[in-house]
């Protein structure tokens, strides 16, 4: 995501120039930050109710 966001900045380190911006684009990065969120949401609650299943025994 950081680096799509790079290279949308004009005169970016990488390329020189701008790339385009398409709405393809966004919904693409709308869809990678909505499945970073819920991957981390489910890591956390995985590792809370193992820790609960170790107090337990």
């Amino acid at each position: 995501m950081l680096l799509w966001i790079i290279t949308r900045l004009p005169e970016n380190p990488i390329t020189g120039r701008a790339g385009p911006i398409s709405g393809e684009g966004i919904i693409i990065q709308i869809f990678q930050i909505a499945f970073l969120i819920l991957s981390i949401i489910i890591l956390i609650k995985r590792t809370k109710s193992k820790n609960i299943r170790i107090k337990d025994t």
